[in-house]
This record gives C-alpha cells, structure tokens and sequence, in this order.
C-alpha cells in the first residue's frame, strides 16, 4: 500500500522547477571488443524528464524504518523521492517491511523533522547522489525551521556522520533513532526531494556539487590530472566485494601513462573533492569512488571498468563527461558472493589512448 505524493503536488515547495535532461556526450569508443553493444543504448537512454526540486511538508505521517515515511499505514512514495527500483522494492517488500512494522511503539516528537536518508545510506555513493544534496534541496525550499532535527537511523556510518560535520551538521541537530525499535510521531514530516528522477540529475544540481567543491575542497595546487581509482584496499565487513585480478598489472600500464593511482576511501574528503575538481582523465571500477566524478568539471575523459549500472552515465549528462565503458573479463563469483574479473590490457591501452587523445598526451 502506498502514499503517493504526486498525487499531491500542494504539499510541495518547490525552487527550481521541472527540467529535461540533455544527452550525456557519445561514448567515446564504441567498440564491440571495448563493451557490450546494449551498453550504448543504455548510455543514451539517461536523457528525460526530471522532477522540481523542492520539499514536501506532511502532518500526521510517521517515520518508520531507516528511511520511510508512512501515512495511516501506506509507505509514502513520489517520483522525486522512490526511485523506480525502491518503489518496486516497497511494492514487493524486497526493501524488507519496516515501512509497515505496525508493531512498533511510535515516540512523538514535539518538533519538525526532516528524513534525508535512503535505503543506500551505508554506502558512499549514494551519500551523494541521493543524501547530501537533500540538504540543499531542504534549504532552499525555505522549509527548515530552526527548530528542525534530521531524523537518521542509528546505525549511520561514522564517514556520513563525518560529512555532516563538514557541511557544518552539529550533532544536537540529528535525532539518531533505531528503526527496528521504534517508530516516530513529528510535529510535521519534511521530505526534501532528491535531485534526480531515477537518477536522471536536475541540471540546477550541478551548482550544489560547485558549491561543495569552493567551499570545501583542500586549498593547493600541483595535483595529479590523471588518476587511477583502485578499489585494491577497499574492505566491507557486511559485503563480500568485488576482486580486479589483475590489478597490478593495470595500475602498472597506467602509472606508466602518467597516471597516479589513488585509494579514495583513505583520503581526507576535502582532499578527494580537490583531486577530482581537477582531473582531467579519470580510470576506475565502478563503485562508490566513481561517485566522485560529480565534482569534476566538464571536458574530462572518464574510463569506467566494469559495468554495474548507468550512473556514470547520469553523471555524464549532467558534468558533459566524455565517457567509456571497459567490459571485464572472466566474470566468476565465489560461494561468499565475491566478485572476480579482470580486463584486457590491450583493451585497457587503447581506451588510455583515446581519453589522451582528447586532453592530450604530455
């Protein structure tokens, strides 16, 4: 059972109004050696409508789970809110069934607050694409009283923690809850809108992702214009990952094209805003780190490594990326669900070449 809020478009304040999304830039190799030929279709299909941005204000709803809103027991839903797989996620109860844990004492809460969370919100990326710029949305809507809390699952990651303390988020802001404890009872539920309809970003957020950047990247000059991404320290206890097998071997062909490789996670986040604010050419797997590419500006070359989604895509639309897809290899998965493949290195050379070819060799 849903709410569907765009059955009620009054209960939204909205700033920046409905746009359409311009194609992302061709793909620079499209090759069949390079990468599947549905990719290209894929890549060409971002382009579409994208909701306004805004934030909705509800009385009498309910905060239930990590990240969903209830009203008289229907899961609250709007294009700007559910991407398309969360809705089917909420309608087949695959996102589990905390939105309807009808059991669940519900604490009421004598103040306005906002839920700016989403089922992704233990993992980096969706921080921001989906989390940090709800923030913005939230803001300039108009409709965050100074008495609001930012209601997040207890569980919230210490680097989202981290980056609320740099957006300048105080502590005595957040109303830490345990959703498979409690529900919550606001004085009024606000809702800021995400930036994207299905991921397809509002071309007004490339300011939020600017401003992010003067704002907060590490001041100096002298970095690096070509970096590789490796995913080679990445751990997560509760995922079993993804495994490049012949990591080193990339990283060699790379570093010898001048590139300088990078493990994002154990940087200082203004130090990744700084990097990627001015790279130029940017080789990684996909994941979390490739998120990053929403702070580097337009004319870059961008080399993505195995393909999960069409993301980079988005980002491609809304930074005018030149982008290329790098198939894998020998795609195996063992029982824990880790993910093993490699690259052609070949292949790897020849999408180097062209991403040099458009910035330049020296």
């Amino acid at each position: 059972m849903l709410f569907d809020l765009a059955e009620r478009p009054w209960l939204k304040a909205s700033f920046a109004p409905a746009a359409d999304v311009a194609p992302p830039p061709p793909l620079l190799l499209d090759a069949p050696d390079i990468r599947a030929p549905s990719i290209a279709i894929a890549h060409a299909a971002v382009a579409g409508p994208v909701a306004s941005l805004g934030c909705y204000t509800l009385r009498g709803a309910v905060i239930a789970g990590p990240c969903h809103a209830t009203v008289e027991g229907a899961a609250v839903v709007a294009p700007d809110l559910t991407p398309a797989y969360w809705r089917k996620g909420l309608e087949e109860g695959t996102l589990g069934d905390a939105p309807y844990r009808c059991g669940l004492p519900v604490r009421d809460v004598a103040y306005p607050v906002a839920v700016i969370a989403a089922p992704g919100y233990r993992e980096y990326g969706h921080w921001l694409l989906d989390i940090l710029p709800r923030l913005w949305t939230l803001a300039e809507s108009g409709q965050a009283p100074p008495d609001m809390r930012i209601a997040l699952p207890s569980d919230t990651p210490a680097f989202g923690l981290a980056l609320l303390d740099q957006l300048g988020i105080r502590r005595d802001q957040l109303l830490l809850h345990d959703p498979a404890a409690e529900r919550l009872a606001p004085d009024r539920l606000l809702l800021p809108s995400l930036v994207h309809t299905d991921y397809r970003l509002h071309p007004a957020s490339v300011g939020f992702y600017d401003r992010l950047v003067a704002q907060h990247a590490a001041p100096g000059t002298g970095r690096p214009s070509r970096l590789f991404l490796s995913r080679a320290q990445y751990r997560r206890s509760d995922m079993p990952g993804r495994h490049l097998v012949n990591h080193e071997t990339v990283r060699t062909v790379l570093e010898a094209c001048g590139f300088t490789t990078i493990f994002p996670e154990r940087l200082p986040w203004p130090e990744q805003l700084a990097l990627f604010a001015g790279a130029r050419v940017v080789v990684g797997e996909h994941g979390s780190a490739m998120k990053n590419l929403l702070f580097t500006p337009p004319g870059a070359v961008v080399v993505n490594i195995h393909l999960l989604n069409n993301t980079q895509s988005q980002i491609a639309a809304l930074r005018r990326h030149h982008l290329i897809y790098l198939g894998a290899e020998d795609l195996r998965q063992d029982a824990t669900g880790r993910v093993d493949y490699q690259v052609g290195i070949a292949s790897l050379s020849r999408c180097v070449a062209a991403a040099l070819d458009v910035v330049g060799w020296p």
